[in-house]
């Protein structure tokens, strides 16, 4: 099965933010259907956040509901 990544970089951004915009976004904790793999943290000059889904058009679902 196809697989589809996607990779956000924060400037600036920190854990707290990250945190706030993820319990906005997922108030009950879990992945949302589709995302099989999500991994956040710092880097040199803010946060990363890397994800990985069934398919382009989950991720696109997913973002339509979120409204993100």
């Amino acid at each position: 099965m196809a697989k589809y990544a996607t990779i956000y970089h924060f400037r600036g951004g920190t854990k707290e933010q990250y945190e706030a915009g993820r319990a906005r976004v997922l108030p009950d904790g879990k992945l949302p259907e589709g995302q099989s793999y999500h991994f956040a943290g710092p880097s040199d000059d803010g946060w990363v956040v890397f994800a990985v889904w069934d398919s382009r058009e989950r991720w696109q679902r997913f973002r339509e509901v979120c409204g993100c």
